[in-house]
């Protein structure tokens, strides 16, 4: 081979060249070497190189198989496909490495199972036979040829012949044989049941875990998948590389990005048509299209996944702000719950158990561009920002955010060692922050008010408990906590506070009736007062009940007046008659004049 191979420190890693994967595509080929065959001609071949990387001893078998599985992986690297493509065409190269191969083999004992020759297909000469393709399989068939089968062997090499004296071709693609999952390591001696997912994926159970994952799914009750939103904002990271970005405006989720017909309504949760397993796709991470958006109600957790991104490199990664109150309601998911239900079937994978979603929620189809606050602020601009002014950085902690490990176990115990306060330079960072985020020249308060809320619990970092005012659970222990301290209804608090405040006015007034004249004087002075009041004689008022026979009430009135004796009611009378002649009595008593008032 002519490639030049790097040589790289002694630290144990091993860089891979074209040479070497061609030679480990040998080695994996089907019905050649096993396990430690492989393992010794690999290391013997590459001794010298792999001893200048720091791997006096070789490389063991796990290393050598995982490089051989990346060219048939979907993560497959530029460097296998291009060395794919040269197998398919470079077959006198790959005669000499599988020649020193053999040599090798051979000289340290280990036995090759149906060595085969490698040939050119264009060096076939039509005159040795009828030659067709097969459709299943690159290779050569002899057509009306008497096949004479070969003895096998497996302690040394032998060449298969078949036909005229043609030599039977290797494959082009090697094979898609589907790999069978390992038995994963009993770890609980009650899980007795080996359940397999429709990933592939394979986990021990109890019988009654088993029993959950066959149960029927499990609807998600409305108020746990749409809890109210404080405030109405939700933030959005993405960069060059996320299979949502921002274009023309909106974000449309990666399946129905390319459509130009509008896809139908998510169903009901409690429908049989609800779509778990693209939901469960979305959660796990799988490299496949869905029809979500993921987002997050908490700015100190997605800062701390654009920081981490920044950290890998990625400085283009932007912080969108979208209103959720112009999303519609049924559109907008939260995760925790729905992560709950998956991880009854078992459904997910590597760390995907593990995180809940507690600040996630997930938006269907699209977020159209009215509801897009601020369309993403560069944090590489957040940053920069941090470095000016000091009290930025005091307030959000960036350079602890950007450190990896636990939030709750790592993360927040150095946040709260560095007991920040609202001190006016945090306000003026906090000033700072709301207009960067807030592009929009009017806010509404509630958006002003949901960014004050998320830097102040950044800047205390022990507000509350963890996201409890998003959840129904931590709605109940919220008013469980607010029942022992006697907070529990709001109406009992404000009629307490009530009552307390006529008590301290009729003690008040009390006392001033007692400073006026004691007892003795107080009372002569309520019996005066009462005594000049004017008394007000009640009117005798005749209307009809409803079942239309006349009855008579009583009235207080606000004023003195003569009394005046009931009118006699005929069939001629009716009541708007007697209010006519009432009203009309009432202007003449009140315009008469005042001698004429005070002679009667």
């Amino acid at each position: 081979m002519a490639e030049t191979r790097v040589q790289a420190p002694g630290n144990g890693k091993i860089v891979w060249t074209h040479e070497m994967r061609v030679a480990v595509w040998l080695l994996f080929r089907p019905t050649k070497f096993d396990k430690t065959s492989r393992t010794a001609v690999f290391n013997a071949l590459y001794k010298d190189y792999l001893e200048t990387l720091g791997l006096p001893d070789g490389a063991n078998y796990s290393r050598i198989e995982a490089r051989y599985h990346e060219h048939s992986s979907r993560r497959s690297s530029a460097a296998w496909r291009a060395t794919m493509t040269s197998i398919a065409s470079e077959t006198i190269e790959q005669e000499e490495l599988l020649s020193r191969m053999q040599n090798i083999a051979s000289s340290l004992g280990h036995g090759v199972d149906h060595m085969s020759t490698i040939t050119r297909r264009t060096d076939i000469n039509d005159n040795q036979g009828t030659v067709t393709r097969s459709r299943k399989r690159s290779r050569t068939v002899v057509a009306e040829a008497e096949t004479y089968p070969a003895e096998r062997n497996k302690r040394g090499a032998v060449h298969l012949e078949v036909g005229a004296g043609m030599m039977l071709s290797p494959p082009l693609t090697p094979s898609k044989t589907p790999a069978i999952a390992q038995i994963p390591k009993q770890r609980r001696p009650e899980a007795t049941v080996l359940h397999s997912t429709e990933t592939g994926h394979r986990v021990w159970l109890t019988p009654e875990e088993h029993l959950e994952t066959q149960n029927a799914w499990v609807p998600v009750p409305d108020h746990e998948a749409h809890p109210p939103l404080a405030g109405g904002l939700l933030y959005r990271y993405w960069d060059d590389t996320s299979q949502c970005p921002l274009v023309n405006g909106e974000f449309k989720a990666s399946r129905f990005a390319r459509r130009h017909i509008r896809p139908a309504p998510l169903p009901e949760l409690d429908s049989l048509y609800f779509p778990w397993d693209d939901l469960h796709a979305h959660l796990n991470g799988n490299r496949t299209e869905t029809g979500f958006i993921s987002t997050s109600n908490y700015l100190v957790w997605i800062l701390r996944t654009a920081l981490q991104r920044a950290s890998q490199g990625n400085r283009n990664g932007r912080i969108t702000v979208i209103d959720s109150t112009r999303l519609p309601r049924s559109t907008v998911l939260y995760v925790p719950p729905f992560h709950r239900e998956l991880c009854k079937k078992k459904a997910f994978t590597d760390a995907a158990w593990y995180y809940q979603g507690s600040h996630e929620f997930v938006v269907y189809e699209k977020i159209p561009t009215e509801a897009i606050v601020h369309p993403g602020f560069r944090i590489a601009d957040l940053q920069a920002l941090a470095a000016k002014d000091s009290s930025v950085e005091q307030a959000l902690q960036l350079r602890v955010l950007e450190m990896g490990g636990n939030y709750r176990k790592v993360l927040r115990p150095k946040l709260r060692a560095a007991k920040v306060g609202m001190k006016p330079p945090i306000l003026g960072a906090m000033a700072k922050m709301i207009r960067k985020l807030l592009k929009k020249v009017e806010s509404p308060a509630a958006h002003v008010a949901h960014l004050v809320t998320d830097i102040v619990h950044g800047v205390k970092w022990a507000c509350g408990s963890y996201n409890a005012r998003f959840t129904a659970e931590g709605i109940e222990s919220a008013q469980r906590r607010a029942a022992r301290v006697g907070l529990r209804d709001p109406l009992a608090i404000l009629n307490q506070e009530l009552e307390a405040a006529k008590a301290e006015t009729a003690a008040y007034f009390g006392t001033q009736q007692l400073a006026i004249g004691g007892n003795d004087g107080g009372q002569q002075l309520a019996i005066a007062g009462s005594s000049q009041r004017p008394a007000s004689r009640p009117t005798n008022r005749r209307i009809r009940d409803r079942d239309g026979s006349p009855c008579e009430r009583s009235r207080p009135k606000s004023r003195a007046s003569r009394w005046e004796p009931p009118m006699p009611t005929t069939p001629m009378t009716t009541r708007s008659s007697m209010n006519r002649r009432r009203s009309a009595t009432d202007e003449a008593v009140l315009y008469e004049p005042q001698a004429k008032r005070g002679r009667r």
